[in-house]
């Protein structure tokens, strides 16, 4: 069953503002030693975060969007791959120039999905003549 609970930044600043809360239900007997902990750091702590998160959050949006363009950039790329080796066979080129494409193209879609588990991803293909 999945978990009902929430997780993430947004949840963490929210139970900071409940904390915040609960410190300002106990007034002047809440005067702890550190300066960390105390209502004005507390506050400035909160207001830097909400910052924070709105600006990972914009940043985020431009993110998704450069990855959209980009995977529509390279959606075509299989089956221009293919149409490209069918082009090259059916051809007069020699028999050791049409599989060298096909060779290439294969190697590039086997480093691609190796790749794939790897935070940063890039796309080629070699062609040789």
């Amino acid at each position: 069953m999945a978990s009902t609970t929430e997780t993430g930044h947004a949840k963490n600043i929210a139970n900071l503002q409940t904390l915040i809360e609960f410190v300002i239900g106990y007034g002047t007997s809440y005067n702890p030693s550190n300066p960390n902990l105390q209502l004005p750091a507390l506050t400035v702590l909160k207001e830097s975060a909400d910052f924070t998160l709105a600006d990972v959050l914009s940043k985020n949006t431009v993110y998704n969007g450069k990855v959209s363009e980009r995977q529509e950039a390279f959606s075509g790329i299989k089956t221009m791959t293919t149409r490209f080796i069918n082009v090259i066979q059916a051809s007069s080129a020699s028999e050791g120039r049409s599989k060298n494409p096909q060779s290439k193209i294969t190697r590039q879609k086997s480093i691609h999905s190796i790749d794939a588990h790897q935070s940063r991803r890039t796309r080629s293909i070699e062609i040789y003549y």
